[in-house]
């Protein structure tokens, strides 16, 4: 029986597969490496944002503020008019009245003017609140 010719076979060089298959594993090992290295820094910033959270939540952060900006000392023979006075007096939340002041208070006697400064803690020493 006549045998049935072979086909020959297609000659390739082992070197010409091997860069194409190295450049194939080398990419898969960089986009697995890449996503995990995002990984792990997506964890980092969830753990930073858990201790940014976890110091602002802190009571703190609950105390109001005051910010005392408009300092006004009061003296004998200030250059001070009553109505200078009076408006630096609303600006710093006292209150007019036309009974005996108490403390954050204040009242308008003719030319001259009653004031009743609160109790308040000074740099170095707590104040009294009294009648001036």
């Amino acid at each position: 029986m006549p045998r049935k010719p072979v086909k020959a076979a297609r000659k390739t060089s082992p070197r010409s597969r091997r860069p194409a298959a190295r450049v194939r594993r080398g990419g898969r090992f960089f986009t697995i490496a890449g996503l995990l290295l995002l990984a792990l820094f997506a964890i980092y910033l969830g753990y930073l944002n858990y201790l940014i959270n976890a110091r602002f939540e802190g009571g703190a952060w609950a105390l109001p503020s005051r910010v005392y900006a408009r300092a006004l000392e009061l003296y004998p023979g200030a250059t001070l008019t009553r109505d200078e006075l009076v408006y630096e007096l609303e600006l710093s939340s006292y209150l007019r009245v036309d009974r005996q002041p108490l403390a954050g208070e204040y009242r308008l006697l003719g030319a001259s003017l009653e004031l009743h400064s609160p109790a308040f803690v000074f740099t170095d020493q707590p104040q009294a609140a009294r009648l001036v």
